[in-house]
């Protein structure tokens, strides 16, 4: 580092998809933490595939979509199909 080189050079992550959430961003609307989201997605609750070539999982940003991580929120839905 000290000279300027790095060992595992790469090229940074898109944090931007239009039309989109990443699990960050959603948990960020919800006042949820990201771990919650990936818990659900990995217990089944969510059932969402992950985006093969940004390799993220990605959300519609649309009005329907956040209300339904909502009733998921408070418990008044169980599973979740993206």
């Amino acid at each position: 580092m000290r000279h300027g080189v790095l060992l595992h050079p790469g090229h940074p992550r898109v944090r931007q998809t239009p039309g989109c959430l990443t699990v960050t961003q959603l948990a960020n609307k919800l006042g949820v933490l990201s771990h919650w989201i990936y818990d659900r997605i990995h217990n089944g609750a969510i059932q969402i595939t992950m985006d093969k070539k940004l390799k993220m999982y990605l959300f519609p940003n649309d009005q329907r979509t956040l209300e339904q991580f909502r009733k998921l929120v408070a418990g008044k839905l169980q599973i979740i199909r993206i």
